[in-house]
């Protein structure tokens, strides 16, 4: 199942305890996106809660130690 197809609430976690974390999120997706790195800058997005066209599937990216970026595709 991908992402697109993510019950509205359902969520999906990616963390790491050291180092980065990337992401693309595709410009049609909707959800919202909860960031925070502890000691490491993020970038594409503010830290906290961002709701993509009105919100839905939580994804919840996280660093103790490390960056995060958040990239927008078409």
């Amino acid at each position: 199942m991908g992402i697109q197809e993510m019950e509205k609430d359902s969520s999906l976690q990616v963390g790491t305890d050291v180092g980065g974390v990337q992401a693309v999120i595709a410009s049609s997706l909707s959800c919202t996106l909860n960031v925070q790195s502890e000691l490491g800058t993020v970038s594409g997005v503010s830290s906290g809660s961002t709701d993509f066209n009105g919100g839905g599937p939580v994804i919840t990216l996280s660093s103790s130690v490390g960056a995060i970026s958040v990239d927008e595709s078409i």
